[in-house]
């Protein structure tokens, strides 16, 4: 009898320890499996389509779930493994779908996306050089979170040796913020190392080493300029952008994306390190008419015209910041700053508009080409989506520029509209070419939740602008209150401490029985 207790105890025993591991054991498998680094491209026409890239940790189906109402309405089933890439085809232009991706059983979170614009506007990010500092990335990161965009592009060297899978994963880890929701198309920097890892990770147009693509009224054309690091040259490309190029001479906006720049103050430049590009790229982008040429490798923020081509360099967003030295100063040079920074491009038919952003969310550099000589009011929305404290009273400050050609002649009306009620008529002085005028708000919000001002610029319509469509821009207000953190320890870990605290209670009963017994 005693023995068919003692069996009997030590098989419930055994069920109370296997009962939270077959939950972890669980838990575990389903992460090998989970859709993890989610992130979207283009491999063809962004009005249309959409390619969405993951990865899981053992090889599993490649599904896509999507929809305009919710994100299971359509499935699209791409080919199974690890590294996972589904191009979606047939979509509606400036449309929002919902999607989420998995294997069938496991799915992620819903995410969502927008389709390419079928007008003359768009907004788009450009930044590069984030290297392994992963505080300074991050912090570069949060940028390009808080802004409203439609896509970035980045200028290479995402990281600091591509060859090595895990700085790729951080990589992503880091930029998962911006990766979910919106497309980014990337060129080949030297730290990337033409590394097979860029190839599985990112899905892009044509030979995917250099490629074009259109969105909105820019034709973007995008070189690998760090051939030379596996004994290659840039006659292929030079070719193929040629012809690019003239395939592309009616485009409103032409831009071209290399790494290693054209022109930079740095001692790279006075070195001879980029007069193969000076003697083979310049040419074809003065011949071609190209609008602006970004570039990244020297780790700060230039804007150089040369010939009437505007030269960008945006290497801050993470790398080791390197100095601007006077004596290295190129004639070229318009402004030049050593930081941490982004740059966003607002793009009509017949104006670009600049603006160099840093951590802080200041404005270092603008720069805006306008193809009408005419005045042109804009608000100046950054960040475009921004945290507050509830109940904390807090002055926003509205600055409205004039960023055209002429100077505005007479007063003007802005309103200011919150979603909760609340409003404000600003009379806004004559503005002369580049003049701008600030009214601080106050507000204090008492309620958690998010709140949308919207500002109507020139609402009499009394001035004859370069862009009518800008007098309307938003902001999000984010209205949070401190909670208590969370705890340090995962779910899982306070399975592994029930499953040892178990085992040690176990352990001490099987003691005291044997000790009875003897």
């Amino acid at each position: 009898m005693d023995i068919r207790k003692n069996k009997l105890f030590t098989i419930i025993i055994m069920l109370i320890i296997l009962s939270p591991l077959s939950s972890l054991f669980n838990n575990v498998i389903a992460a090998d499996e989970s859709p993890i680094y989610i992130h979207l491209s283009w491999q063809h026409d962004p009005k249309t389509t959409m390619t969405i890239s993951w990865r899981t940790n053992i090889e599993t189906e490649s599904i896509v779930q999507y929809g305009v109402d919710n994100s299971s309405t359509f499935e699209q089933i791409g080919v199974s493994g690890q590294w996972h890439a589904v191009e979606l085809t047939n979509l509606h232009p400036d449309t929002k779908y919902l999607y989420r991706v998995g294997n069938g059983e496991i799915w992620c979170a819903e995410n969502n996306f927008k389709t390419g614009t079928e007008g003359n506007h768009t907004t788009f990010v450009a930044w590069g050089d984030s290297r392994h500092f992963r505080p300074e990335r991050r912090s570069v990161v949060e940028i390009v979170n808080s802004l409203f965009y439609d896509f970035s592009v980045f200028t290479g060297d995402f990281i600091d040796n591509g060859l090595y899978i895990d700085q790729w994963y951080k990589l992503l880890a880091d930029f998962k913020p911006v990766l979910e929701n919106t497309s980014l198309m990337p060129l080949l920097g030297n730290h990337e190392e033409n590394s097979s890892f860029y190839y599985d990770i990112f899905a892009l147009p044509g030979k995917e080493e250099y490629y074009s693509f259109d969105y909105g009224p820019i034709h973007f054309a995008v070189l690998h300029s760090c051939v030379e690091r596996y004994d290659g040259n840039m006659t292929e490309q030079y070719e193929w952008i040629k012809q690019d190029l003239e395939d592309n001479k009616d485009a409103i906006w032409k831009v071209v994306m290399v790494h290693r720049p054209v022109f930079a103050s740095s001692a790279r430049d006075q070195n001879g390190d980029y007069d193969d590009l000076k003697e083979g790229l310049l040419p074809i982008v003065e011949q071609y008419g190209v609008d602006i040429v970004l570039s990244g490798h020297d780790h700060f923020y230039e804007r150089l015209l040369h010939n009437n081509i505007t030269y960008i360099v945006t290497g801050g967003s993470g790398a080791p910041l390197k100095k601007i030295i006077d004596a290295y100063v190129l004639e070229q040079s318009q402004y030049a700053e050593s930081t941490l920074h982004v740059v966003l491009l607002d793009v009509y038919e017949n104006q670009m508009d600049l603006r160099a952003i840093n951590t802080s969310y200041g404005i270092i550099d603008r720069f805006t080409i306008n193809r009408i000589s005419k005045p042109d009011l804009h608000v100046e929305n950054l960040p475009s989506a921004r945290e507050m404290l509830l109940s904390e009273a807090s002055t926003i400050d509205i600055i409205i520029n004039n960023i055209g050609e002429e100077d505005i002649l007479v007063e003007t009306t802005a309103i200011v509209e919150c979603s909760n009620g609340e409003e404000w008529i600003l009379t806004v002085p004559a503005l002369v070419k580049n003049g701008k005028a600030v009214f601080s708000l106050e507000t204090n919000y008492t309620d958690v939740g998010s709140y949308i001002w919207t500002v109507r610029l020139d609402t009499e319509e009394e001035v004859d602008e370069v862009v009518e469509e800008n007098n309307e821009v938003s902001f999000i207000f984010n209205i949070y209150e401190v909670t208590e953190e969370s705890p340090f320890f995962g779910e899982n870990i306070w399975s592994i401490i029930s499953i040892s605290t178990t085992i040690l209670l176990v352990a001490t009963i099987r003691v005291k029985i044997r000790k009875k017994k003897n």
